[in-house]
């Protein structure tokens, strides 16, 4: 296939007046199945260049259905099938190192069974069960896929509680050899929490990953806790953290306020009783959070709090859901940098509700899906909301704010970027996909022109940024 490359960069300090976000609710399709109680997420699982869709949870009957995107926003049922599952997570992650996403998740069937299951991909987007590890059946958690143990593979954390009432976090190390797909027996920790969430993150900043976890006490206490990675001979007690306590919500990292390492997002119901969270806790270095006195954002639980930049101005926006001062609500927030968030749209309200964001339908901004329990008709519907914002530039720019030149556009192998001036300290070039995870680095340390290789990147849209001592700049990478 011909490769086109359209690249456009902006400096986001050059903004002076910023357009509000805003977003439209689709008038028909895409045809999602209800599911509030349920879990959703993207990825491109059939490698066409577009944003899959994978939904559980049990608005009408219980479901979980794979949803492959035609490239415009059109989606089709998948013909793979999975256990259909609510009150759990699920998480894509490529488990077998083969460079296609495979599927984890968990969760409660129709009959009450708590489940857990991989599913493996095999190339093209059709999915079949893996039965070489058995996993025990959680509901109630969530799903992280990192590298704990440093040996170049993805391993599995996931919460939740047993068909006992008991609550575990499992971590399974990831034990594949030669292609040969295996997990070890679950290293259980156990802190007896309802509902455990958990979030994989350097918590020290030591280069390992570690364990933040929020849930709540028998005594109806929430709380927030860190596990320390000490190497897979052992991880210690969870141990207290100076983060307020969190439970029934969610947790999500990004760099919020530009400076380089990654902040903190935490909501939930929190204490006393009654009380929800939805907190900016600026990184520190070395395990220290601090409250934001910039990003302020209403707190909820039962719902969702989720970072992702809506405007493509090269900052994080937010999606905040779920029940809170406003009764049962959604609305969106625009990061207005040093003025903070601001509240541009209200989506319809939704509790026990869960969030995808990604471009669905090939205009290159993000789109949102969003399910719960609302209070409009139906009351238990998939709701799927068209990024309207008026993006302040066009995608076949190659070059806005002068300080970088792309060429050539279109290309197929490589980009030349070209500096007007010589920059002396070190630089880097980053590549996103639209979930907002690094696909790929280069560090450079002077010079004025750079050649990015783009030959290992799939068709699709990617996020490009080039940041150094001057600024940040970021854009928008097409491969088609």
């Amino acid at each position: 296939m011909k490769a086109h490359v359209h690249v456009l960069m902006i400096l986001s300090s050059t903004v002076c007046a910023q357009i509000p976000i805003q977003f439209g609710l689709a008038s028909s399709g895409p045809a999602f199945h209800d599911a509030d109680v349920g879990a959703m997420t993207l990825a491109d699982v059939d490698s066409d260049g577009d944003l899959d869709a994978f939904i559980s949870g049990k608005g009408g009957p219980v479901q979980s259905i794979l949803y492959l995107n035609d490239g415009n926003g059109g989606f089709s049922q998948s013909s793979s099938s999975f256990t259909h599952l609510f009150g759990g997570s699920v998480l894509f992650f490529d488990a077998d190192g083969d460079g296609d996403v495979d599927l984890f998740e968990s969760g409660n069937t129709f009959g009450g069974i708590k489940t857990a299951e991989l599913y493996v991909n095999n190339g093209t987007g059709s999915f079949s069960l893996f039965t070489g590890t058995s996993f025990p059946g959680l509901w109630g958690g969530t799903a992280e896929a990192a590298d704990f143990d440093g040996d170049g593979d993805l391993d599995l954390i996931y919460t939740g509680i047993t068909s006992n009432s008991e609550s575990y976090v499992y971590l399974l190390q990831n034990t594949s050899v030669f292609g040969s797909l295996s997990f070890s027996s679950p290293f259980i920790l156990c802190d007896s929490l309802e509902l455990p969430r958990a979030l994989a993150l350097d918590y020290e900043q030591d280069g390992d990953i570690d364990l933040l976890v929020t849930g709540k006490r028998a005594n109806g206490v929430c709380v927030t806790k860190v596990v320390k990675n000490q190497g897979m001979s052992g991880f210690p007690t969870f141990e207290p953290t100076s983060l307020p306590g969190a439970c029934n919500g969610s947790l999500s990292l990004g760099d919020v306020d530009l400076d380089g390492d990654l902040d903190l997002l935490l909501n939930g119901d929190s204490n006393p009783a009654g009380t929800q969270i939805s907190g900016v806790y600026e990184n520190q270095g070395s395990g220290s959070y601090v409250s934001s006195s910039t990003y302020s954002l209403i707190g909820s639980g039962a719902g969702f709090a989720a970072w992702h930049d809506l405007d493509l101005d090269g900052d994080l926006d937010v999606v905040v859901a779920g029940f809170g001062a406003p009764g049962v609500f959604a609305y969106v927030y625009q990061n207005q940098g040093v003025q903070g968030y601001a509240l541009t749209d209200t989506l319809e309200g939704a509790y026990l509700s869960s969030v995808a964001i990604g471009d669905l339908d090939g205009d290159y901004d993000p789109d949102i899906i969003l399910a719960g329990t609302s209070l409009a008709t139906p009351s238990k519907a998939t709701r799927t909301y068209w990024n309207s914002t008026t993006i302040p530039f066009s995608i076949d720019e190659s070059v806005r704010n002068g300080r970088l030149r792309i060429h050539p556009n279109p290309a197929k192998q490589h980009v030349n970027l070209t500096w007007d001036y010589a920059f002396t300290s070190r630089a880097e070039v980053q590549v996103l996909d639209l979930l907002g995870r690094l696909i790929h680095v280069e560090r450079l340390s002077h010079g004025s022109t750079f050649r990015l290789d783009i030959s290992m990147l799939s068709p699709g849209t990617y996020e490009l940024q080039v940041i150094d001592h001057s600024g940040f700049s970021h854009g928008i990478l097409v491969v088609e």
